[in-house]
């Protein structure tokens, strides 16, 4: 990759630390060639508009009408910013590889006329899933986490152990309720994978806490709070009542079967 622009300094801006400070670094002015390229000013509302556009998302204070947007210092996570910016000034979606073929604002500006006066297809209506106990599919990220759990089981590589101390006196009736309450309002929190015909599924369970399960794992002890030392928390007792993997929750409360 070749530098949009070089910017001569007598000395680099360090932190407190001795690292470079990036924010104090001086924005480079735009060099005699990109200025005479985009000297023409926008014309037209639709090119002042796309202009202000490039503006914010280059974080410049002008923007002429036949620069280059990677001359100007974009980039493609910048481009997908442009898109989006683009969409929501002009209603219009643009593919990713636009800026790449039409990387001038005037250019730009006539893909953005064009789809203008072609009618864009309305986006399919978001439809709720049922959550009857059927698998549903797994995302990207659970199949990779799915698949590396089946070439080793068990494994606490991904997971986040945490301590939690807290002070003052302890009800842990009261705490048993709220993280039941977090459980209940969060769905990836009683979630658990499955196979179907050989395909990894996730399976939710219900919204609702069975009392006759709640009533099982307070009378066998399943679910217990030990005090820790100083005063902390910690869980203890994380057995299934019923054989059910949200049962493996530690709030007795949160058993949904």
């Amino acid at each position: 990759m070749v530098p949009a622009a070089f910017v001569v300094l007598a000395a680099l801006p360090l932190t407190a630390n001795g690292k470079l400070d990036r924010a104090a670094l001086p924005a480079p002015a735009d060099t005699p060639a990109a200025a005479a390229a985009g000297e023409r000013a926008p014309g037209g509302p639709l090119e002042e508009m796309l202009a202000d556009v490039w503006a914010r998302v280059l974080g410049r204070e002008r923007v002429g009408g036949e620069q280059d947007f990677f001359s100007l210092g974009g980039h493609s996570l910048l481009a997908t910013q442009l898109l989006a910016r683009v969409a929501e000034t002009f209603g219009v979606e643009l593919p990713l590889r636009a800026v790449f073929e039409r990387p001038t604002l005037a250019a730009q500006a006539q893909l953005i006329e064009a789809a203008r006066r072609q009618p864009q297809p309305a986006a399919p209506p978001l439809r709720r899933l049922a959550r009857d106990g059927r698998g549903m599919a797994l995302s990207f990220a659970q199949q990779r986490l799915w698949f590396l759990d089946q070439l080793e089981p068990g494994s606490p590589l991904y997971n986040m152990p945490a301590a939690l101390h807290l002070a003052g006196q302890l009800q842990p009736a009261v705490l048993a309720r709220a993280m039941a309450e977090v459980v209940r309002r969060h769905e990836v929190l009683r979630t658990s994978f499955a196979a179907a015909g050989g395909e990894p599924v996730r399976v939710c369970c219900g919204r609702s806490i069975s009392r006759r399960c709640r009533t099982r794992c307070a009378s066998r002890r399943r679910v217990g709070w030990r005090p820790a030392r100083r005063g902390g928390l910690s869980i203890s007792g994380r057995r299934r009542c019923c054989g059910r993997p949200c049962c493996a929750w530690p709030p007795a409360s949160t058993c949904c079967c």
